[in-house]
């Protein structure tokens, strides 16, 4: 059938200049997008005032590592292009702001945990064992090694321990 489609009563038509308008119009009603640096602060005063101590050890080294997942998590969807701004700049979207946001509250937290679960005495050879690999595993996440450490005295209790 060739029937000829009727123009919608309900909605007008709009030239390409009238929607960029109308798109100009309503990204500026969105909120401004929050700085870097405030973000920041926000996400290291959480992981600053988090109470680890109803954690015991095991739970606190099986909290790094959803804390290590999680963050993964938010570093993929921090690459989607749904993270940054519709109009083709490398600006971070509100999502991007919020993914970023996340990600970074996950790595103070994680970084919290790793100081928490260093102050910690072990009771056990069970929790000596679940501080130092929690340790390794974040230095080596951090620094891309274990040689290069910033507690230089983090191998010789792996090798005393383990070795």
């Amino acid at each position: 059938m060739n029937a000829r489609r009727k123009p919608s009563t309900t909605a007008p038509e709009q030239s390409i200049q009238e929607r960029a308008g109308a798109l100009r119009a309503a990204t500026a009603r969105l909120p401004p997008q929050a700085p870097l640096e405030a973000l920041l602060a926000n996400c290291r005063r959480y992981a600053a005032d988090f109470d680890f101590a109803p954690f015991s050890i095991e739970e606190l080294a099986r909290l790094y590592e959803i804390t290590r997942q999680a963050d993964s998590f938010w570093g993929h969807i921090g690459n989607m292009p749904l993270c940054q701004s519709s109009d083709g700049s490398s600006r971070l979207s509100n999502i991007g702001w919020f993914v970023e946001g996340e990600s970074q509250r996950f790595s103070f937290f994680r970084d919290s945990c790793v100081a928490e679960i260093t102050r910690r005495m072990p009771a056990n050879k069970a929790e000596q064992d679940e501080i130092l690999s929690v340790r390794i595993m974040h230095e080596i996440d951090c620094n891309g090694r274990v040689d290069r450490l910033d507690a230089p005295d983090l191998l010789l209790e792996a090798l005393k321990a383990w070795g």
